[in-house]
């Protein structure tokens, strides 16, 4: 497991897309506080670079526990996160939900 160093981290949320966090004032952002809205958002909506700085700051095991834990993450993030964590798609709490919730086709 990876520990974060803060002292020696020259990293800054401004570093992220600006359109990941348009609703909040991004200093009011904390990325240890806010870890898992930060990793959610960027599974979803960043780009490429937004999702290299979250390899570089957060450990494996803290991007499976916000992406394991989330109550809707869809499924292309899910799936990426499953094979990138190397975790069953049992394991996330928003496959399980989806499963009880009935859907109907065709309307």
């Amino acid at each position: 497991m990876k520990f974060l160093n803060l002292s020696s981290c020259a990293f800054n949320i401004s570093q992220l897309s600006p359109h990941l966090f348009w609703e909040y004032d991004s200093s009011d952002l904390d990325l240890v506080k806010d870890k898992d809205l930060i990793i959610l958002r960027v599974l979803e909506y960043g780009q490429l670079e937004d999702w290299r700085f979250v390899q570089k700051f957060y450990s494996v095991d803290e991007i499976k526990m916000a992406a394991v834990n989330s109550r809707s993450l869809d499924e292309v993030a899910m799936n990426f996160v499953a094979i990138y964590t190397k975790t069953a798609i049992e394991e996330f709490r928003c496959y399980r939900q989806r499963q009880l919730t009935p859907h109907f086709s065709g309307y």
